[in-house]
């Protein structure tokens, strides 16, 4: 029976540091983001039925997008991670169509707010979407990522869309030092009236856990640890939902 050990330490470690390095500079923060989506693309293949096998045969594009995932093939530890399906969850599947609408609203609404008040010389948007959450846009893209998640319900699927959301989280800390040195205290005061990316959340939670990181090495430290616990929980979790499911592998 396949262990998750291997595949945490080789995802995790991975991860980690690749995201201990976005931030050093402007092309280290784009690679960043191209590397987190490239991890993230063969996801939307389950929606054409293409699994990772077909792909290998027949080649071509298919067989690129799949190629970072490839090596996980090798080993038996980590196979399951691609060739795997979480069944247990299908039931959700019919959700998909919805949320993939909604994330797609909440990032071209959140898109059209930000490039209006541009437009307009306006400063500081804080009215629409962004009175609801200080970040509506990365909150879209997690949403419509996550719907195309459930089309294919592989172990891979969840870990890719977790390494997306997880870098969107560190880039939406940096703008917001940012903005804060940008707008000063206009930025504090709409901070604590509005949630970070998730709305509706209580003013003791919002202000326990809705703050920036702290500078320097503190935050790299702090960002190294919540990504490895974060990943470290998710992938553990995610073999004993495969395991419940029946412990299957797909060509």
């Amino acid at each position: 029976v396949s262990q998750p050990l291997l595949p945490l330490v080789i995802v995790a470690l991975a991860g980690a540091g690749a995201i201990g390095l976005v931030r050093r500079s402007r092309a280290l923060t784009w690679a960043g983001l191209c590397a987190a989506w490239s991890f993230y693309l063969p996801v939307l293949l389950a929606i054409f039925q293409v699994s990772i096998g077909m792909a290998l045969i027949y080649g071509g594009l298919l067989a690129f997008l799949y190629g970072i995932w490839s090596p996980l093939l090798s080993l038996e530890a980590t196979s399951w991670l691609v060739r795997g399906r979480i069944s247990g969850l299908q039931p959700l599947q019919p959700a998909t169509p919805a949320l993939i609408l909604l994330g797609f609203l909440l990032l071209a609404l959140g898109l059209a707010q930000v490039v209006r008040a541009r437009l307009r010389g306006a400063g500081l948007v804080t009215d629409g979407l962004y009175s609801l959450v200080r970040h509506p846009q990365y909150l879209g893209v997690s949403i419509l990522t996550l719907g195309f998640v459930l089309y294919g319900l592989r172990p891979i699927d969840f870990i890719a869309w977790a390494n997306l959301v997880l870098l969107q989280l560190i880039l939406a800390g940096a703008e917001e030092a940012k903005l804060q040195e940008r707008f000063g205290r206009s930025y504090a005061s709409y901070r604590e009236r509005v949630p970070f990316i998730l709305p509706f959340l209580p003013r003791r939670l919002r202000q326990r856990f809705g703050g920036v990181f702290p500078a320097g090495w503190k935050r790299k430290l702090a960002i190294a640890l919540i990504y490895l616990l974060v990943m470290a929980a998710l992938i553990v979790l995610l073999w004993f939902a495969w395991q419940a499911s029946g412990g299957m592998l797909m060509r």
